[in-house]
């Protein structure tokens, strides 16, 4: 049976603001009209994912910003999902840069039993920074309007918050932050853009810096010992160390299943990727969701590829917790080639943080970790 968690875009790489790190940078200008999936296609999409006659499904609705498809929209994509995978169970989740978000917004959400997560980068002064409309004026004050739209709805609300220069130094402001807004579902994503020139951007972070971000709020989390506090990232961590597996794409051995799905009904092989050909792998108004993940296919390939790459970290003792880290952040620049897991140091920082406190505890699954020293 194939396993896939569709990451729709219905209106692909269109947004209503303009983040500095925003990794569609070169797509994202917001035209007059914008480009929301057909409902022909959107049938099209639902019934090809069906295929895979999985039992449960997972649909992240992601963009540029999705809330831009329209309510109606999302009520087509129920009213298909409920007549075209019959008695199997799905789920819907929404990430929302939160500008958009009114009263039938969250009376839609409520109904279906969605799950929002909403970028917010920390307080006004963080987020404010990189997260501006196209204006310049900075999002921070609709953002927390709609968070209190949300909560007052009973919403499930979770945060991703993009970690840039602005964010070092303030992990215990940003978490105090988080906390007294009744914010305890946490993802931190490093922001890492490079110029034409090999360079860093100015808000972009450096894997020691990344290491040390993760490693203090690693210490705070502890420290605070509230179960309502949860961090994605070293919640998929901490379940490589006493042998799980995680759910967060990016600590994955294979990620594939998260295919990307743009408004014309493309699959690619991530959302990150989305103005990449080379990393096209298929395209479900023609192509059979088995034709997709069947050998041979530009999956297979990119797979091969990326798995070649994993062989620089066969002693390292983190490989099972890591695997040599997110696919994007190994393209060598200008390239379609894997090479090293740009934030490999980071992990080496924070993964013997996480274990010493797991140990305490007689948790750590030790035939798991790799007897090989790190190298």
């Amino acid at each position: 049976m194939i396993k896939v968690t569709p990451v729709m875009k219905p209106v692909s790489t269109e947004c209503n603001i303009n983040c500095d790190y925003c990794y569609h940078k070169i797509l994202r200008i917001l035209p007059e009209k914008i480009n929301v999936m057909e409902d022909k296609i959107l049938l099209n999409v639902i019934k090809n994912l069906s295929e895979s006659k999985q039992n449960f499904f997972k649909f992240i609705w992601h963009g540029g910003e999705p809330t831009l498809a329209g309510v109606d929209f999302y009520e087509r994509a129920i009213k298909h999902q409920k007549c075209v995978l019959k008695d199997r169970k799905f789920y819907n989740s929404i990430q929302t840069n939160g500008i958009a978000i009114n009263s039938e917004w969250c009376d839609f959400l409520k109904k279906y039993d969605f799950s929002a997560g909403v970028s917010l980068d920390g307080p006004k002064k963080i987020h404010d920074k990189h997260r501006r409309f196209l204006d310049g004026k900075g999002t921070f004050d609709e953002v927390m309007k709609s968070i209190k739209l949300m909560s007052e709805k009973e919403i499930n609300v979770g945060i991703v918050a993009v970690v840039t220069k602005e964010s070092l130094g303030c992990e215990e402001e940003m978490l105090d932050f988080f906390c007294q807004n009744n914010l305890f579902r946490l993802n931190f994503s490093p922001a890492a853009d490079f110029r034409e020139n090999g360079e860093l951007e100015d808000y972009s972070i450096n894997p020691n810096q990344w290491g040390r971000f993760l490693f203090n709020i690693f210490k705070l989390w502890t420290k605070r010992n509230d179960p309502r506090l949860k961090i994605q990232l070293f919640d998929s961590l901490i379940q490589g160390l006493i042998g799980g597996e995680s759910k967060l794409c990016v600590c994955r051995k294979d990620c594939s299943e998260f295919i990307s799905i743009n408004h014309k009904g493309e699959a690619f092989f991530c959302g990150r990727l989305l103005d990449r050909e080379d990393f096209m792998i298929g395209d479900l108004n023609k192509n059979p969701i088995d034709y997709i993940f069947r050998n041979g296919g530009m999956l297979n390939d990119i797979q091969r590829r990326i798995a070649c790459s994993d062989r620089m970290c066969e002693k390292c003792r983190w490989l099972e917790m890591c695997h040599n880290g997110c696919p994007v952040h190994r393209l060598k620049m200008g390239t379609n080639s894997f090479g090293h897991f740009y934030f490999c140091e980071s992990m080496k920082i924070i993964l013997p943080e996480i274990e010493r406190y797991l140990d305490d505890y007689g948790l750590i699954d030790k035939e798991r970790i790799n007897c090989y020293n790190s190298e």
